[in-house]
């Protein structure tokens, strides 16, 4: 982490944090969901 960048933005500093954080999320549920799907769930039909 830039300290120098941080300070003088930190704006964007906590839009690269949101990003990352959702980032994180959406990798989160994209593998639960592969998973379910691996074991069968939704039941289709």
């Amino acid at each position: 982490m830039d300290i120098i960048a941080w300070i003088m933005d930190p704006v964007r500093y906590e839009a690269d944090i949101a990003a990352a954080y959702w980032d994180a999320i959406y990798a989160w549920v994209d593998s639960v969901s592969e998973y379910l799907t691996q074991m069968g769930y939704p039941p289709v039909g």
